[in-house]
């Protein structure tokens, strides 16, 4: 999955540097990047969490970003959700 990363340019760091401003390489598109520290747990956990997100997007939409993918960076544990971007001022 870590190859996945280079397919990104950050454009901004928001929120702390929890959130990201990301434009894909290839298509142009801006979406937004969730980071989670994941260094806490096993790689089985890891993809535990990756499954239920998964299925949540699929259930719910509405007022919530829409999830596209998810990204591990394996050297720092870092799991990154690929998200609808909006203008954080206005969420």
């Amino acid at each position: 999955m870590t190859e996945k990363l280079k397919n990104y340019q950050v454009l901004d760091v928001l929120c702390g540097g929890t959130f990201y401003k990301v434009k894909h390489k290839v298509t142009n598109n801006i979406f937004a990047w969730k980071a989670y520290d994941c260094t806490a747990y096993s790689d089985e956990e890891i993809q535990n969490i990756v499954n239920e997100v998964k299925t949540i997007s699929k259930v719910l939409s509405g007022n919530l970003l829409r999830y596209y993918d998810t990204i591990l960076h394996n050297a720092s544990k870092t799991l990154y959700f690929v998200l609808e971007y909006n203008s954080w001022q206005s969420v």
